[in-house]
């Protein structure tokens, strides 16, 4: 009888402290320790335990056993699944991935597996408890069907689990992501992982994959914002002032207003309507997008619009590059294209869910991600705005290239949607060298004739020479290149990253001199930016590069956009912060190209707008703040107070572009705007 009551208690308590348990391990290996939230997260991992638990305690034995063991297996492997991912992507893995990334996934076996070896106590603690229950079930009893009354413990505990937790949540206030808006109004994987837990972010998964567009996104875009103290109107300046020659006579000399020089006409990077295009739009959805776009801002004509008007322009994302592999002597071309042309002082390159996809659509169509590879859905959507499409009806020839499989990330489909005849290795790149990186100097080798003395052409490049693993014996362009970084004094992931990163050094010093030799290098403007930080290398590594310690909020996304042109004359240098989403603005303004700056969550970087760097996590950075939605905390960079109401405008401008990228990928926005006039 005792006995009895042992594998009672036993099966009540087993699947809500292994669901704990697992929720601790969790947080351990992918937080390495126990951040905000983790209470919180504790309660809703031991509720759904409790709810699951009443299905292996209420059915016949056969029945109890299968709910028993599909829940702890899944839970297991959903456990060991995220903490593998998130090792070697820095992101949790969505179940929305396995739709769009597919196989592509297991291009990186070798990390999966590098991974498994160094996460193997945790998986080794996830998969001990569901061993030794099998250990006890050798008897083949214990899964008898209990008596209503017992099943109340297991209802009653799940219940007061999920009371503490909304308590919880309700104690964290309601304000801009905090626990409760997270959970009910706006989600996301990363903050509401942390603050949540790992069962709530799986619950959210599985809803997202029936219900991906149930969101409040429309609404978001409809609030106005209330204005902050630096929106108040200044005083308008005279038209006139008292400056010129004195008059003579009378009793004193009179000073002769001097007319105010004619105002240079104010032209506004428009296209449309929205108002007029709102008024007759039937489709709710369209016409809340419209009335959004309405009351934005768009940039003005400036001194820099239209200067590369008529040249050639090659764009390139280059994989995990930063500004630790630069160097003025190991890398003299890549330290003479981050130092001269327009430099940057203040870019960043931030991280998004889809890593090097989302990297790529963000660099390429100026939107923001909505976290489930944009890049491959936009394939079906009107894309006029990429610069393929722009530049082909210019009458520019427009390449793209990738050496790496033609398919992967579904580029065979989004590139030549975005107006690129698009090579990749298995249909038309060939390389001499078959290894894995591929190398970035070969690409180029292979490709420059395509385009060179054919004018005019735009062309778009995705490296993948800088990709992890960051060691000389997995990654084939650092081992090629380790001779050349053997006399660095730094450890051995440190210099890897550097050697591979050389052959992207190669390809560049190839392509200058190509363009030399062709005589249109005065003529040819050339634009690169990060997909994202190299996540790959540990950060204890990218420490020992920068020489101290990185902070990992917003520095370590800090790096360098190259927008070089030899026929410069002089550098300009722009302090003000900004991202790669301002890159497509910025280079539709310098080469007068026809666009509404009002569609464009960033901004033409050479404006007299203000700059904002939003991150994958809505946390913000601009000339005055940074807003962490981490702590939820902003910081003053000025020194200066913070304006009253001026984070809480920039919280939900952030929130609007945001809902507004969104909108436009999901509902094919464009293809609802009139032809440009």
């Amino acid at each position: 009888m005792e006995q009895g009551k042992s594998s009672i208690g036993l099966r009540l308590v087993y699947f809500p402290l292994y669901c704990l348990f697992a929720e601790l391990v969790l947080r351990v290996c992918v937080y390495r320790g126990f951040p905000t939230g983790t209470v919180t997260a504790m309660l809703s991992a031991i509720g759904f335990g409790c709810i699951w638990n009443l299905l292996t305690l209420c059915f016949p034995r056969v029945w109890n056993r299968v709910f028993f063991y599909f829940g702890s297996g899944m839970v297991g492997i959903y456990a060991c699944v995220q903490m593998i991912y998130y090792t070697v992507f820095n992101r949790f893995f969505s179940l929305r991935l396995m739709f769009t990334v597919g196989t592509d996934v297991l291009d990186f076996k070798e990390q999966i597996f590098q991974t498994i070896g160094m996460r193997w106590y945790g998986i080794v603690l996830l998969v001990a408890p569901i061993v030794l229950r099998i250990v006890l079930d050798v008897a083949k009893k214990g899964f008898e069907k209990l008596s209503p009354w017992t099943l109340m413990y297991g209802g009653g505990a799940a219940g007061v689990c999920y009371v503490a937790f909304f308590i919880c949540l309700l104690s964290g206030g309601k304000e801009a992501y905090s626990p409760w808006n997270l959970y009910f109004h706006e989600w996301d994987a990363s903050l509401g992982t942390q603050h949540l837990g790992f069962f709530v972010a799986a619950g959210k998964d599985v809803k997202g994959v029936f219900f991906p567009d149930e969101d409040d996104y429309e609404e978001v875009l409809l609030v106005s914002p209330k204005p902050s103290r630096k929106d108040i109107t200044p005083t308008p300046v005279p038209t006139t002032t008292p400056t010129g020659e004195p008059e003579q006579g009378g009793d004193k000399d009179v000073l002769t207003p001097t007319p105010a020089p004619t105002p240079t006409p104010v032209v506004y990077h428009e296209l449309y309507d929205f108002g007029q295009l709102a008024e007759k739009e039937k489709n709710d959805t369209i016409r809340n997008l419209h009335t959004y776009f309405e009351g934005q801002t768009a940039t003005t004509h400036n001194e820099y619009t239209g200067m590369f008007e008529g040249y050639n322009l090659i764009l390139l994302t280059a994989e995990g590059f930063s500004p630790w592999a630069v160097d003025k002597e190991l890398t003299p071309t890549l330290y003479r294209l981050t130092h001269s042309g327009f430099v940057f002082e203040n870019f960043y390159t931030p991280l998004w869910y889809t890593s090097t996809s989302d990297g790529e659509y963000v660099a390429c169509t100026g939107l923001l991600p909505d976290g489930s590879n944009s890049m491959t859905r936009s394939a079906e959507n009107d894309m006029r705005f990429a610069f393929g499409n722009q530049f082909s009806k210019l009458g520019y020839k427009t390449f793209a290239y990738h050496n790496h499989s033609y398919t992967y990330y579904s580029r065979d489909k989004s590139h030549p949607n975005l107006g690129y005849t698009y090579k990749g290795i298995g249909n038309g790149l060939v390389l001499p060298t078959t290894c894995w990186p591929r190398s970035d100097y070969e690409m180029m080798q292979a490709t420059v004739p395509d385009y060179v003395g054919d004018e005019p052409f735009h062309v778009y490049y995705m490296t993948v020479s800088g990709h992890m693993s960051y060691t000389f014996l997995d990654n084939t362009m650092a081992n090629r290149n380790r001779s050349v970084v053997s006399h660095l004094p730094y450890s051995e992931p440190a210099r890897a990253y550097i050697a591979c990163n050389y052959e992207l050094e190669k390809a560049l010093t190839y392509l200058i001199e190509e363009l030399e030799k062709a005589g249109i290098a005065e003529r040819t403007v050339i634009a690169l930016s990060a997909d994202h930080y190299p996540y790959g290398l540990e950060k204890m590594y990218i420490d020992e590069l920068a020489g101290h310690e990185v902070e990992e909020e917003f520095e370590l996304y800090k790096n360098h956009f190259i927008l070089w042109c030899a026929g410069m004359e002089e550098t300009v240098t722009v302090d003000k912060v900004c991202s790669s989403l301002d890159i497509v603005p910025t280079l539709a303004n310098l080469f007068n190209l026809p666009f509404d700056s009002r569609l464009y969550p960033g901004k033409d970087i050479l404006s007299e707008e203000p700059g904002i760097v939003i991150f994958d996590n809505k946390s913000f950075l601009t000339d005055e703040v940074a807003y962490s939605t981490k702590t939820r905390e902003a910081k003053s960079l000025t020194g200066e107070v913070i304006p009253e109401g001026y984070v809480e405008e920039k919280i939900l401008e952030v929130k609007q572009k945001f809902a507004a990228s969104k909108g436009i990928l999901n509902n094919d926005y464009y293809s609802y705007l009139p032809m440009e006039q």
